[in-house]
């Protein structure tokens, strides 16, 4: 699905890819009265500019909507945002930055610049940017050029 939306409706896209779990009824008006299990899959967005029917604030994005039936035919790869090199190279790239987090933690406290209360928040939002955050991955300079 390609669609022009205001901000706001961008945001509530993020939000459900971001907490939806799995599979949840669509029903396509028109199309079929009865309910098809769905997932997205992701959501390639790109912050509009003076095109045609943008307003400030809009946001085009592509969502790839996933049927349960096509996940049950064909192995459902996990992730599915990169394939090698570059997966090992991310996750290497991860890992150094969580390591230097902790070490960098560990430091400030030592220095009794935080302690353990403000250091856990830290932690925590680091963890609450996984799925709140996600959505900067998907940003595209132009929706058009993606296939």
């Amino acid at each position: 699905m390609r669609a022009m939306v205001p901000a706001d409706t961008a945001e509530r896209i993020w939000a459900l890819e971001a907490t939806q779990p799995g599979y949840f009824p669509v029903i396509c008006r028109g199309v079929a009265e009865d309910p098809t299990a769905i997932r997205i899959d992701r959501v390639i967005w790109q912050r509009a500019g003076a095109g045609a029917g943008a307003g400030a604030g809009d946001v085009a994005v592509e969502v790839l909507l996933v049927n349960e039936a096509f996940d049950a035919q064909q192995p459902r790869v996990s992730g599915g945002l990169f394939h090698e090199p570059e997966m090992t190279q991310v996750l290497g790239l991860a890992l150094d930055t969580a390591g230097r987090t902790d070490a960098l933690l560990a430091e400030r406290i030592a220095a009794d610049v935080l302690d353990q209360t403000a250091a856990g928040r830290v932690r925590d939002a680091g963890a609450m940017a996984r799925t709140t955050r996600r959505h900067k991955l998907f940003e595209v300079d132009d929706l058009s050029r993606c296939e």
